[in-house]
């Protein structure tokens, strides 16, 4: 859904029409990868004072409109500032995705005139009501690839079971060949099962066991060559170093805290978690002012 030159019984501000003269409406659209997510930075600007006024009152905003057609997401994004941030669960994006950026009337307008209407419309006034385009900027059309999860390779040397010790409360790691295990308290154990079942917080999670499992493993990359020598044959041992290789991370390194090493290999876990954390709690419009469109 790239913007398309409709007609509209109205003037519109649009680079496919002449219904304006000396004025523009331009928009970007800028998008990074954060764990589990990705993050649009939305950009928006117009040097016509009436559709500015028409913002700053609320009766106007900006619009950006998303669709993906392989996954059957849309969603339109309203806000009434210059920049703004969004994020969108990785899950729901996948190939094309399209974005269109709009100024959209939200209020009632009576009788809308512009100074910048072409003279073809000189003392013409429009009611125009909610959901009517007051201007189009050129649309984008992204690609978008699942950021590709070589961090996945992390969690899935991961275990994490009840332990044996009747008594034992909070949590401790193991290392045997094939996987790290990650014991837990009774307790602690029923209830990672019932949070794992939500997918919608399974990112939270990663960061609440397997971010410090896996930075207490890490000291064992900084023990002398016949203890690495001991554990270079264990599956977790060459899937992190794997990892460490493909981010030119030196585990060996005494300079390097073993918290900023997990942060890296996990790809910033923490982040993705708060974003997923503020997605379940429902303020996934912390930066919006209040206005969403469907």
């Amino acid at each position: 859904m790239v913007n398309s030159h409709r007609l509209y019984p109205y003037p519109v501000l649009s680079e496919a029409s002449d219904d304006y003269v000396d004025t523009k409406f331009t928009a970007g659209v800028e998008h990074s990868y954060v764990t589990g997510f990705i993050e649009f930075l939305f950009t928006a600007d117009t040097n016509n004072e009436e559709l500015n006024q028409l913002i700053e009152k609320g009766s106007a905003k900006i619009v950006f409109h998303l669709e993906c057609s392989q996954t059957g997401f849309r969603e339109a994004i309203a806000f009434s500032t210059s920049t703004f941030k969004y994020v969108v669960k990785e899950e729901y994006l996948n190939g094309k995705l399209q974005i269109c950026p709009f100024i959209i009337v939200m209020q009632p307008i009576k009788q809308y005139t512009n100074k910048k209407f072409n003279t073809d419309y000189s003392g013409f006034a429009f009611e125009l009501d909610p959901g009517c385009v007051l201007a189009v900027a050129p649309g984008y059309e992204l690609m978008i690839e699942k950021h590709k999860d070589d961090l996945a390779t992390i969690p899935s040397i991961f275990y994490i079971t009840k332990n044996s010790a009747k008594d034992f409360q909070g949590f401790e790691v193991t290392v045997p060949q094939d996987r790290i295990g990650i014991l837990l308290g009774e307790k602690e154990y029923e209830n990672y099962r019932r949070l794992n079942a939500n997918a919608s917080i399974r990112g939270l999670l990663i960061t609440l066991l397997i971010f410090p499992a896996l930075a207490q493993v890490l000291q064992i990359f900084k023990e002398d060559e016949e203890t690495l020598e001991e554990y270079s044959n264990y599956r977790w041992f060459r899937s992190i170093e794997k990892r460490a290789q493909e981010l030119k991370l030196n585990l060996r390194s005494s300079d390097t805290s073993e918290l900023y090493l997990a942060q890296q290999i996990l790809d910033y876990p923490l982040l993705g978690s708060l974003y997923e954390l503020s997605d379940t709690l429902e303020f996934r419009d912390t930066y919006d002012d209040g206005d969403s469109i469907s």
